[in-house]
């Protein structure tokens, strides 16, 4: 094999070692998050995820919070192009078992239905992860892509939201 060939594919077998190795992390995490709390396992989860994605996302902000006027909108694209192409496909691969792992599966229950609507009850279409949080889920797992999404328009888009629209309203004008 040629070199560049053979060093994509070792680059791509490490790539595929790191995932895997935190994969068993998130199993771990997980885990402990059930056996402490089941009842509130995919909200906590929900949010650590979220948490996670913040902190990795206050990277890409300060990249933006010092950039100049003229190069501003271009360094925007940027960013949206790397999370998009990038850093999303990587944090749902990694945050994987948050989607798949039987033990978070198994904690959902089918939340009954009553024939008359004052029951007391939680109400149709609960379930446990329809506790608060976030509120994107409504199954036994956490929905990674729009955490990821969500945590990109709050902790970029809204925070840079008075000068990109200072920028759209100015181009829109010209």
């Amino acid at each position: 094999l040629p070199y560049s060939c053979s060093h994509e594919i070792n680059a791509n077998m490490t790539y595929l070692a790191i995932r895997e190795d935190l994969n068993t992390l998130v199993k771990r995490h997980i885990a402990s998050v059930v056996s402490s709390s089941p009842a509130r396992a995919i909200l906590t989860l929900e949010n650590d995820a979220a948490e996670l994605i913040s902190s990795g996302l206050e990277t890409m902000y300060a990249k933006l919070l010092h950039e100049r006027d003229h190069a501003f909108m271009r360094r925007m694209v940027e960013i949206w192009g790397f999370f998009w192409d990038q850093v999303l496909p990587y944090v749902e691969g990694v945050l994987l078992p948050l989607q798949t792992d039987p033990l978070l599966l198994s904690l959902y229950r089918t939340p009954k239905t009553h024939g008359h609507a004052g029951s007391g009850s939680a109400g149709k279409g609960g379930s446990l992860s329809g506790l608060g949080g976030l509120g994107l889920t409504n199954s036994p797992q956490v929905d990674v892509r729009t955490v990821a999404l969500k945590m990109f328009r709050d902790r970029i888009v809204l925070l840079v939201y008075p000068r990109l629209h200072e920028k759209l309203t100015a181009s829109q004008e010209e």
